[in-house]
Formats: C-alpha cells, structure tokens, sequence
C-alpha cells in the first residue's frame, strides 16, 4: 500500500527505509501495517517535523518515510516511539551498496538440501565492534561497516527442493542473534529481497538511490 500525496520531490536523501526489530515474529502480537503506518503518523505529526509515512513492504515493519533534511537518529527515536520497538534506519544509497556488495561476495559453495539466501542486519543502536564475524550453522558473514553486515544465511531444503519450513534455524533471528553476540549493540536483519523490494517502491514514488 503506498502513500504517496503526490511528492515531487526526487532526492535519495529525503527519503530513508525503517527496519523495525521483532515485530510480528515469533507469535508476539500482530500489529497491521494499516494500524502500523496510523501510529507512525500520529508521533510524526506531534514532531513537529516534515515527516511523512509512505509504504510499507510485508508484515515486519519494513517502512519508507519521507525526512527531508531531518538526522537518521532523529527518526529512528520517533519510530520507537511510536511502536515501542527498536528500529534501524538506512538511506536509500546503503540500500543499494547493500545490493552491489554481493556482486563482489560470491555464494559460498553449495551443500546437499541447503540452498544461501542473501541477506544483511543493521544497526538499530549502540556501539558495534570490529571483530571479524566466524561462519557457522547460520550462514557465512561479511561486515560491510560499523553499522552494515551482509550474510548468506545457510537454510535447509527438502527432497523436492522446497525450503523446508520445519527446520529454519531460528530464521533472520538467528542471524541477528549471532551478530549481536560477536560485535555487540542491538541488530536486526532482513533477507535482501526485502531491500530490494523497498528500493523498488521508492523509485515507483520518484526517488532513487543515486
């Protein structure tokens, strides 16, 4: 569903994609992306600033906002704030590097009935370490930045070469979990094809990761 109240603005920096931590996963509550978007609107509108909700991809609270000029941080407290859950924020251009990174990262060498998704985490808050991040049963991992991991994440398959849905390895918690035992701080992460997709919105809106 998309919110888009005709902007004509087409700048990458005024518009910033929202990863919300824990939200709607592993049975805690569900929360609508229409009820979602209605509490994110109502903290930015008491701001005071020239925020604005534009869409959301899937259940997780992967969220595009409209923040011209305003500080990643600045956004991330108001969307705390308004959902009570910790949030990382990244600019449309990280979005992309994210993407490119794999260009240069080959898939790791594959493994009877496992199949790599790409995916990557970010930080939501704190102060990550520079520690090398050791492969294990999760995936294989790569630190982009101090803020930007990137992973292939190892999932298993059945006979028929579906993804087999009763044995997921904890999922994106997992990953998320392993990256915060190694460089501290608080994470969350997301498969690629949730970037990718929130890239592909943004540019149907007008703006684009230059």
């Amino acid at each position: 569903m998309l919110h888009n109240k005709n902007c004509s603005v087409t700048e990458s920096e005024e518009i910033v994609a929202c990863f919300v931590r824990g939200l709607n996963v592993f049975g805690r509550g569900t929360l609508s992306m229409s009820d979602l978007r209605a509490q994110c609107d109502s903290i930015f509108e008491r701001s005071g600033r020239q925020l604005r909700f534009l869409t959301s991809h899937g259940s997780t609270g992967n969220i595009l906002v409209y923040a011209p000029g305003i500080a990643t941080a600045t956004i991330r407290d108001l969307v705390v704030h308004a959902l009570g859950k910790q949030c990382a924020v990244a600019k449309l251009t990280t979005l992309g590097r994210i993407a490119s990174a794999f260009d240069s990262w080959s898939q790791p060498l594959s493994e009877e009935q496992e199949r790599w998704t790409r995916g990557f985490a970010l930080l939501c808050d704190g102060v990550s370490s520079t520690k090398q991040i050791d492969a294990c049963e999760t995936g294989v991992f790569k630190i982009v930045d101090n803020s930007t991991v990137i992973v292939y994440r190892r999932e298993r398959e059945t006979r028929g070469g579906t993804l087999d849905s009763h044995y997921r390895r904890g999922g994106w918690g997992a990953v998320t979990k392993h990256v915060e035992g190694t460089l501290g701080g608080t994470w969350t992460a997301r498969s690629l094809s949730v970037a990718e997709a929130l890239l592909s919105r943004s540019k149907s809106l007008g703006y684009r990761a230059t």
